[in-house]
This record gives C-alpha cells, structure tokens and sequence, in this order.
C-alpha cells in the first residue's frame, strides 16, 4: 500500500489525512481497513492522548524513538477503553507511533483518535463493536488492521557540537 503525502486538508494547522476507514460502511466488504501512514508536526511540550476504544480483539501501541528505542507499549485487549499521553515520551526529532489490530476469532473493530492540545487530528474506526465487524464480519484473522504514525518534534534543537574554547595561556 502506497505512504500517503500529508496535507493539511482540514486547515487545523496539522499536516493530516484521515484514511479512508475513518468513515467507510462497516456493512461493505470492500471498507476493509488500509494500512495507513502519516506525519504530523507537533512539540513535546504539547499535550499529544492517544484514545482507543471498540477494541475488538486486541490492540497494540508502541512508541520508538527515531534510532528505534522503545519509548512506550500499551495493549488494549477486547472493549478496553483507554487514553494515554505519549507526549512526555518524546524524544529526538521524531518518534513513530505504531497501532495494530490483532484479530484471533469472529469479527473485528476499533475506534482510535489521536488528540494535540485537545483537537482531534488524527482518528480511524470500522465496526460496530460487539455486533458487527469491518469488511462485512469478516473473519479474517492476524494483524487486520496498522497505522504508523511519525511524530516530527518541531520543538527539537540538536546539542551543540562545537568543543569549547580553552584558554592555553593559563588563568592569571
């Protein structure tokens, strides 16, 4: 599946694009959720949540820094419901934020948002939890559904690498 090119096509100040899953029939078998990429631009002093909710089977989350540290990992397993602020584990000039729906048996579902400073900019859902699952109940089982999210850390200034100045004269 091609990276999307991001833009700012809602004009909230954030490079995003809502992926196709975000508002396709449940119903249809062709709303099969997409495997999604973006980039937004935020800073770690803002307040960045990430919510999940209509898990249906599980979720994992992870947060790597840009040299592939593992910052965080949360699992939301069947109907958990949870927000988590990632905006403290930041670090380096970016991070990847990475969403995969794991489904074991029957149907699947999600809903998940991600919140800067109490906008949502970014969010995808399919199903109707417990009831009927994407792409027509499908029954397809493994990872069903992934999203990579990079997090530009506009606020990020490189340690300055100049050696200090030392005096060879000596002190007087």
């Amino acid at each position: 599946i091609l990276n999307a090119i991001d833009h700012d096509d809602d004009n909230d100040g954030y490079g995003d694009r809502i992926e196709i899953s975000a508002f396709t029939n449940p119903l249809d078998a062709t709303s099969r959720p997409e495997r999604a990429f973006y980039t937004i631009g935020v800073t770690n002093q803002q307040n960045i949540i990430l919510h999940l909710k209509d898990i249906d089977d599980s979720m994992s989350v992870t947060l790597d820094s840009n040299s592939g540290e593992r910052l965080a990992t949360f699992v939301s397993h069947f109907g958990d419901t949870g927000s988590f602020n990632i905006g403290y584990s930041m670090i380096g000039p970016s991070s990847s934020l990475v969403l995969q729906l794991v489904n074991e048996i029957a149907g699947y579902s999600f809903d998940w948002s991600l919140e800067v400073d109490g906008r949502v900019v970014l969010g995808a859902r399919c199903g109707d939890f417990n009831t009927f699952g994407c792409a027509n109940d499908s029954n397809e089982e493994g990872v069903v559904y992934s999203v990579e999210i990079v997090l530009e850390n506009e606020s990020y200034a490189p340690v300055d690498t100049v050696a200090p100045v030392i005096n060879l004269m000596g002190a007087e």
